[in-house]
């Protein structure tokens, strides 16, 4: 719908823009400047108003890095501006109006445009590559994440299996490990001196969930409560480890 609008808008003041370009001319003054800049003017029209598309097409605006999005306007819009401000200048003052006069100002006035969007395109190329990565690692922290919390609730589940002094043992560290994951360097962070920690802490964490899933089945649940207590001991003590190898 709001594609649609500024679709419609842009298509309306390009009427008018001919109109009044037809309506203050005569047939006699209607040679090679005036189609040119009949055509530059509608170029900054065009220009404008896809700026203004752009939020209502998904395909562009997913690639488009929304604080990115305003300084592609500001260049624009100073286009925009030099552009109009040059082409008044040539159309009025008589011995510079002539078409290779307002071609050389309009490539002289497009080249600084076109470098900066290039700058900017380069720069919003790079942030979506690093927004991209950081999306996927971050969802990937989440699932682990979400795994031990699921973890959590089972053990809190099977309560009545492991007996008073099992629970107590075991929760306090069950639930730090849980909320440890709330904090931590997503895993695709890797350290040089460790570079595949965190493919072991989500091994641990696959074991330490067939543990925690066998409770109710486990025939000596005292040793069951031992080797649980000793996996959650082991991974919050590799994820420390490797928090302090990515700070160095």
């Amino acid at each position: 719908m709001g594609l649609a609008v500024v679709a419609s808008l842009g298509f309306v003041v390009w009427l008018t823009t001919v109109g009044f370009f037809f309506l203050f001319s005569t047939a006699d003054s209607r040679n090679g400047s005036f189609v040119f800049a009949l055509g530059y003017v509608s170029f900054l029209e065009w220009l404008a108003f896809s700026y203004m598309a752009v939020p209502f097409i998904p395909g562009i605006r997913k690639r488009i890095v929304a604080a990115l999005y305003p300084a592609f306007g500001i260049v624009i819009g100073l286009f925009i501006v030099r552009a109009t401000i040059a082409a008044l200048i040539t159309h009025t003052v008589p011995f510079l109006d002539s078409t290779r006069t307002h071609l050389v100002c309009a490539i002289i006035g497009f080249l600084p445009f076109l470098f900066l969007m290039g700058i900017l395109l380069v720069l919003n190329t790079w942030q979506a590559e690093q927004t991209e990565q950081l999306t996927s690692e971050r969802a990937d922290l989440a699932s682990t994440g979400a795994d031990v919390t699921e973890i959590y609730q089972i053990f809190l589940n099977n309560r009545r299996h492991l007996g008073e002094a099992g629970f107590l043992a075991i929760e306090p560290q069950l639930k730090r490990l849980k909320e440890r994951f709330q904090f931590c360097t997503p895993f695709h962070r890797q350290s040089v001196n460790a570079p595949h920690i965190g493919d072991e802490i989500q091994q641990k964490i696959t074991s330490l969930q067939q543990l925690v899933q066998a409770i109710p089945t486990a025939p000596q649940n005292e040793a069951s409560a031992q080797t649980i207590q000793q996996t959650v001991a082991q991974i919050l003590q590799q994820m420390e480890r490797r928090e302090k190898l990515l700070v160095k």
